[in-house]
């Protein structure tokens, strides 16, 4: 999921329709989730990939 770190905590883009786009320029980078579906509440621990790390 598309997502910014703010205050230490990340913050995903809330739009999955139109907004791809937007979501884009708007995040830092990505959430990884685990494949198994489940619900994620504020104060979880996930893992967060931001873009810079893909350069090389």
């Amino acid at each position: 999921m598309r997502a910014r770190m703010r205050d230490g905590r990340a913050e995903v883009f809330a739009s999955e329709g139109s907004g791809r786009i937007s979501g884009l320029s708007w995040a830092e980078g990505l959430v990884e989730l685990d494949e198994a579906a489940r619900d994620i509440m504020p104060g979880d621990t996930v893992r967060f990939i931001p873009y810079g790390s893909f350069t090389g």
